[in-house]
C-alpha cells in the first residue's frame, strides 16, 4: 500500500513539473455505467456470502496533460453509486457464556453505497483518436447503508430494518486498464476494467467493467 502511494505521488510531482514544458492541460467531464462485481474470498467469519452483480452509475471530471510524445497523464475524480443485494447464509451467533452455537440463520440485504474513486492513468496514443491506458486507482466509501428485507432467523422483527453502527473497510485500491476513442476534439468514449487488489472487510474483492462518455471542455 505504501509503495502504491509513493508511485502515485511520484507521478503527480513529475507530471506537474512538466506542465510548463508541454502544451496546456485539457479539462473535461465524464459520466457512465459500471458493471461491478464483488467476489467473496476466504475470511474470518463463519458465513456463506453471495453477491449480485449489479449495474451502477458514475460521474466526474478529469485533467489530461501531455508529458512526452504520445504519452499523457490523466488524473480523475469519480463519484459512484452502487445499489446491490447481498445474501449472507449460515450466520452462527454464539454466546460467550454458553458453549456452542445458539442460533443460526441468514440475511438478505439491500446495500446502497456511495464511493469516490481517484484513478491516475498513463495513456499511450496510437493515433490522434485512439489510445490505451493503465494505472492505479484509489477508492473511498463515503457512505454505506444496509437494510435487512428478509431473514431466516426466528425473529421476524429483523425484516425491513436498517443496520446501524455498521463498521466496514472504507478504502479500496487496484489497477485499471482500458482504451478510449475520441470522435472529434471534444467527445470521446472509453471502456476500462478495474481489478481490485484489497480484501475489504476480510471478505471481498471488487472488480468492474465500465463504459463512459467524456467531453473535453
Amino acid at each position: 500500500m505504501k509503495n502504491l502511494h509513493y508511485f502515485i505521488l511520484i507521478i503527480l510531482i513529475y507530471s506537474s513539473s512538466l506542465l510548463s514544458q508541454n502544451k496546456s492541460p485539457e479539462y473535461g467531464v465524464k459520466a457512465g455505467i459500471d458493471f461491478y462485481k464483488y467476489t467473496s474470498v476466504e475470511g474470518t467469519l463463519n458465513t456463506n456470502q453471495e453477491f449480485d452483480n449489479n449495474v451502477g452509475g458514475f460521474l466526474g471530471g478529469f485533467i489530461n496533460f501531455n508529458i512526452a510524445n504520445k504519452i499523457n497523464i490523466q488524473p480523475e475524480i469519480l463519484f459512484f453509486l452502487h445499489i446491490r443485494n447481498e445474501i449472507i447464509n449460515e450466520i452462527h451467533l454464539t454466546n460467550p457464556d454458553v458453549a456452542g452455537i445458539i442460533v443460526g440463520g441468514g440475511l438478505d440485504l439491500k446495500v446502497t453505497e456511495q464511493l469516490v474513486y481517484i484513478p491516475i492513468l498513463v495513456q499511450y496514443e496510437i493515433d490522434k483518436s485512439f489510445y490505451f491506458e493503465f494505472g492505479p486507482q484509489l477508492g473511498y466509501s463515503i457512505n454505506k447503508k444496509l437494510s435487512i428485507y428478509k431473514n431466516t432467523f426466528t425473529d421476524p422483527s429483523l425484516d425491513n430494518t436498517e443496520v446501524v453502527n455498521y463498521k466496514y473497510d472504507r478504502f479500496d485500491y487496484g489497477i485499471l486498464f482500458g482504451s478510449g476513442y475520441y470522435f472529434n476534439n471534444h467527445l470521446g468514449i472509453k471502456l476500462r476494467y478495474f481489478l481490485g487488489l484489497l480484501k475489504r472487510d476480510d471478505l471481498i474483492k471488487s472488480s468492474s467493467l465500465s463504459l463512459n462518455l467524456q467531453f473535453k471542455i
